[in-house]
């Protein structure tokens, strides 16, 4: 029998949590770094961790000077980083995916990798599970924290038909 790997990745993760706890930042483009100050200076010194998708569709990138994204993006709101927040939403995910599998594995803080082939039984059942996880994920985390999902026989197949659906495809 062929597996079945579901891979779950979110969208601009840092991003998403904050534009999910503050409304204000919802469909702004916005930037997750590590200092607040709005100096040239801080700019300087900080990268951007995460872009939302709306900063993303402007130019501005991961790993990117914060004054260069600002320079890219004058609207661009910066917004410093928070571990527990994203910290508590990763164990959220975690828990509604090891609903569906015994066998998942976490590849980094909004990544994971879970085994569906005993639940699912073929890739139908795969994808009708694809969408109850997504559908959970809305409910239980919230509406601005969205994951692409790829499905496939193995993990590296599965992590890139995950990559070719982003943002937020199965």
């Amino acid at each position: 029998m062929n597996k079945i790997i579901l891979h779950l990745d979110f969208n601009s993760f840092f991003a998403s949590c904050e534009q999910q706890a503050n409304p204000f930042l919802r469909g702004k483009p916005i930037a997750v770094a590590g200092k607040r100050k709005d100096n040239k200076q801080q700019l300087k010194r900080t990268v951007v961790t995460t872009a939302s998708i709306e900063a993303k569709r402007l130019g501005v990138k991961t790993a990117m000077s914060s004054l260069e994204a600002k320079r890219i993006c004058p609207e661009l709101i910066i917004v410093q980083g928070d571990p527990k927040k994203y910290s508590t939403i990763t164990k959220k995910f975690l828990l509604i995916l090891k609903r569906y599998s015994d066998a998942v594995e976490q590849f980094s803080t909004d990544e994971a990798f879970a085994d569906l082939t005993i639940a699912a039984g073929d890739y139908f059942g795969a994808t009708f599970i694809a969408q109850r996880i997504r559908d959970d994920i809305r409910r239980e985390i919230g509406s601005y924290c969205t994951a692409s999902i790829g499905i496939a026989p193995n993990k590296l197949a599965a992590k890139l038909a995950c990559e070719s659906v982003k943002p937020n495809g199965l």
